[in-house]
Parts: structure tokens; sequence; C-alpha cells
């Protein structure tokens, strides 16, 4: 894990202190080391302290690769 503020505007796979885990785009909260997680599909989940954050690095599958018959 990294420091979530090294993070800020990255994708990342992110664990709130409540224990959930979210993959999100994270921006600066209201208030130093506060969070806010950014979804396109989902509301955002505003100034929430992060306990730790990853970046996400894509993956794309094998089989998405494989040439169609």
């Amino acid at each position: 894990s990294e420091d979530p503020a090294q993070l800020v505007g990255r994708m990342c796979i992110v664990r709130l202190l409540d224990g959930r885990t979210f993959l999100k785009r994270l921006r600066k909260g209201a208030q130093p080391g506060l969070f806010t997680l950014v979804s396109a599909n989902a509301p955002d989940i505003e100034d929430v302290p992060v306990e730790w954050a990853a970046r996400y690095t894509f993956h794309i599958p094998s089989y998405a690769w494989r040439k169609a018959r």
C-alpha cells in the first residue's frame, strides 16, 4: 500500500477504516486526512479517512485476448 495523498487522481484499491474496500478514483477531501472516493457508476463517498490505498494496475484476462472463431 501507499500513502493515499500520493495517489490523488488515480484509480486505486482503497480500504476504509470501517473495513469496506473499493476500486475508486481518489480525490482530496474537505480537510487534510480525508478523501472522496469517486466512481463512474455510483455516488461519491465523501470525506472519509482511508486506512490504505494501492495503485490499481489494469488487467485484461487472457480470454479477452483470444480471437473469436
